[in-house]
């Protein structure tokens, strides 16, 4: 649907002449905060320098104009409660406040500017825009599962402009004080954000969350990880990854941590990792930029070759490797990509039993052991890689070469003038590794034996 209105500029308000002015204002970077045009009805459109479109209703009352927004123009609007308006939504507003005007009605003086928008509706257009910034965060998801699970249940239903400080406050002491005191820092970020965008697209005049900070509510920082497995954790923890009757875990599962312990690898391009990108013949598995957390930030360009042991070999060739070379190594039941915890999660599995009808609730790991969860600091997959590192360092690895390894970002200088990538030696050092790591495994030699609380080398 469009106006029936010739605008002075020769065009007709359509959605695709809308959707072009903004792709133009967005591309041209206009140095003007932001321009418009006018029909004779009185119907305008405001373009900003950034591209955001918006409808105004101008009209002359006592001899002065006056404008009064409508709303932001939304051509992908799913569904009512979607913040933003149709061209059509805006042409039966706009038809509603000429009709006031016949009756010489001050629209301005009488009709609220501001538009009540509930948290979850502005959540909305929040998460829409997380996801499209060119250069926005990269765990989306996260933000998506925190504001969903932690800021919706209590405050989504309000009206944005009507929640106060306390209503804030108490929604992350209620988190805080559940003992997740991590959940509770990203929630009170989240709002922080939420409310800043509020502010910026939604006139929203009173900010209650803008200068709140951690310290407010005791949430102290997690603080730097620095667990790392023994020789005796490692002497349990590999041969339970072939034990299938102790626990249920996916085979796919089982070799993707085995192959972090070989590679020193994330967990995130474990998961990521496809047919099409490992050759088997000369045992590399090359990572292209955008599947590196280096490269995926912009801090590397080149790919990360990571060189394959003979015990990595033979695990992915136990995988049977697909014809489709673009689907991933590792996947689920469903045929699909592992999911994002499914690693740690399987960990926490053989160190903590699930089930609470047991007697104890260590898992196969710790009854191995011989301890129970009181006297054990759990450990994730990024452990595992920790882990990995260090014992490169201790088996007298070059840090250059660990560093190279781990897929660290190498600075401006060295990117640019060195350009060796030190497969050789990095090859060298994962196959010193997989010796030490068999050598725990079958026993031979000394074995760093785990005692109290907090172990680990």
């Amino acid at each position: 649907m469009f106006m029936n209105i010739q605008s002075r500029y020769g065009k007709r308000f359509t959605p695709a002449y809308l959707i072009e002015l903004g792709k133009k204002a967005a591309r041209t970077g206009e140095k003007r905060k932001r321009w418009d045009q006018v029909d004779k009805d009185g119907t305008m459109i405001r373009i900003s320098s950034a591209g955001k479109v918006s409808f105004v209703y101008r009209y002359k009352h006592d001899d002065k104009y006056r404008r009064m927004t409508v709303g932001t123009f939304n051509p992908e609007k799913a569904n009512e409660d979607e913040p933003g308006m149709t061209l059509a939504e805006a042409v039966s507003e706009i038809s509603r406040l000429r009709g006031l005007r016949h009756h010489q009605v001050d629209i301005v003086a009488t009709e609220s500017r501001k538009k009540h928008y509930t948290v979850k509706e502005i959540g909305k257009a929040f998460l829409k825009n997380e996801k499209s910034r060119p250069n926005g965060p990269k765990r989306t998801d996260i933000i998506e599962a925190t504001v969903k699970k932690e800021i919706y249940p209590t405050l989504g239903d309000q009206f944005i402009d009507s929640v106060t400080l306390g209503d804030i406050s108490r929604v992350i002491r209620s988190i805080r004080d559940r003992g997740a005191n991590d959940p509770a820092r990203r929630t009170l970020f989240q709002i922080r954000k939420l409310w800043r965008f509020a502010e910026l697209n939604y006139d929203l005049k009173d900010n209650p969350a803008s200068n709140l900070r951690p310290a407010d509510y005791d949430l102290t920082s997690s603080g730097v990880r620095r667990r790392v497995l023994s020789d005796a954790e490692i002497k349990i923890l590999w041969p339970l990854l072939d034990d299938t009757k102790t626990h249920n875990t996916w085979s796919t599962v089982r070799a993707g941590l085995k192959l972090l312990l070989l590679t020193a690898v994330r967990s995130s391009e474990i998961r990521n990792m496809q047919w099409q990108h490992i050759d088997l013949k000369n045992a590399v598995w090359t990572i292209p930029p955008q599947l590196h957390k280096a490269g995926e930030s912009g801090k590397e360009d080149r790919p990360h070759r990571v060189p394959l042991s003979k015990l990595a070999i033979d695990i992915l060739k136990s995988l049977k490797p697909s014809e489709d070379k673009s689907t991933y190594v590792l996947r689920n039941r469903n045929n699909d990509q592992l999911s994002e915890k499914v690693l740690t999660k399987a960990l926490h599995r053989l160190q903590k039993r699930i089930n609470r009808n047991k007697e104890s609730s260590a898992g196969p790991m710790l009854t191995k052991l011989g301890l129970d969860l009181d006297d054990w600091e759990m450990f994730s997959a990024h452990d595992l890689r920790r882990t990995v590192s260090t014992r490169l360092t201790t088996l007298g690895v070059d840090p250059v070469i660990r560093e190279r390894i781990l897929a660290h970002s190498l600075g401006k200088l060295e990117a640019a003038y060195v350009q060796h990538d030190y497969l050789p030696e990095q090859r060298t050092a994962l196959k010193k590794w997989e010796s030490e790591l068999m050598r725990i495994v079958n026993g031979t030699g000394r074995v760093i034996e785990i005692t109290g609380k907090r172990h680990g080398n």
